[in-house]
């Protein structure tokens, strides 16, 4: 239980570094990072599961995600647990579609969760910090119906933070915030927040959703 306290509330994470860096850039608007002791990124029980929603994210808006996501917590049954690789697996392509609502993503899904389910997968090698960014990178984006977005999404959720991981979404919030409201190529994005070396995701990350931030109290000492 204490495993999975600490990986769902990411509390291993030394960001000292990353906050050392934001102070720096105080200047540049990310002084309030490190006061606010912001940087740990809510997670769930698993990287499988982490790796489900994030696909369940693709291509569609945010109450599609949740209603699919739903879908599938109420197939499983368990009081609101979500389901399991060898659950998932059992799943037909059809009924995936039909039943759970996830379109195109179905086939996706239902062959990511049978890799992991006749362990051909081991998701949890993902987290495995003796392993380079670069090879986790590879083997996610070699899972079918993971392109850049999800792969790089899925990357900040493993604690791997140098991508940015930009969508739709991000791509319009990061041009009001540091464009004004100008549309930009990725790399110009990229190099923006580049200087912050290993923890560049991160700080794109906040940077966008530092709104969601203001009207609470601080999290973190």
């Amino acid at each position: 239980m204490q495993s999975v306290v600490f990986r769902v509330l990411d509390l291993s994470s030394d960001l000292s570094s990353f906050h050392a860096l934001c102070r720096a850039k105080e200047a540049e608007g990310f002084g309030w990072i490190a006061r606010r002791g912001a940087g740990r990124v809510l997670r769930a029980p698993t990287p499988f599961e982490d790796a489900v929603k994030v696909l369940l994210t693709t291509n569609c808006s945010w109450g599609l995600t949740r209603a699919m996501v739903g879908n599938l917590v109420q197939a499983f049954g368990r009081g609101g647990a979500f389901p399991d690789a060898p659950f998932l697996a059992g799943y037909s392509e059809k009924s995936l579609r039909e039943e759970i609502r996830c379109g195109y993503r179905a086939r996706y899904l239902l062959a990511f969760a049978g890799r992991v389910a006749s362990q051909r997968l081991d998701v949890a090698r993902w987290e495995d910090a003796a392993r380079a960014d670069e090879d986790v990178e590879r083997e996610i984006a070699a899972q079918p119906g993971f392109g850049p977005y999800a792969v790089q999404t899925l990357l900040r959720l493993l604690g791997r933070h140098a991508k940015l991981g930009l969508d739709s979404w991000s791509r319009k919030k990061v041009s009001e915030l540091r464009f004004r409201s100008r549309r930009v190529p990725d790399r110009r994005v990229e190099r923006l927040y580049g200087p912050f070396g290993p923890w560049a995701g991160l700080a794109f990350w906040l940077d966008v959703t530092r709104d969601w931030h203001e009207k609470t109290e601080r999290l973190w000492p």
